[in-house]
Order: C-alpha cells, then structure tokens, then sequence
C-alpha cells in the first residue's frame, strides 16, 4: 500500500502503509490507477508429479 485507506477494502481490514493485501484484480486495478498501491506479482508454480521407479523393501523381498 502506498497510503492509507480509511475503511474495509473488498470486505477487509485496510492494511497500513508497507503492507500487502489481497484484492480481486478489479479492486487491485483500481487501486493501482488512483495511486493508492503497486501491483504485486503473484507466481504460481507447477509441480509435476512422476510414478516413484523405486521398489518398496517389501517389494524387493519378494
């Protein structure tokens, strides 16, 4: 956030100057236009799961 809102913020607590907060994009967007905060980049990441090629103890006890 760069200033300081007075009251809720899409349904919460407004955070102080420094903080984050999570907003729908329309909310985040409109806040960014007035100055108000800076866009934060959110990443998300895949994982890939593979099969496991490793044998279990019993598996290998036969």
């Amino acid at each position: 956030m760069n200033q300081s809102v007075v009251g809720l913020i899409d349904g919460n607590r407004s955070p102080s100057v420094g903080d984050e907060i999570e907003v729908s994009d329309e909310i985040g967007a409109s806040m960014v236009r007035k100055g108000q905060a800076e866009p934060v980049a959110v990443i998300e990441t895949r994982t890939e799961t593979r099969p496991s090629t490793r044998r279990s103890k019993a598996e290998k006890r036969g």
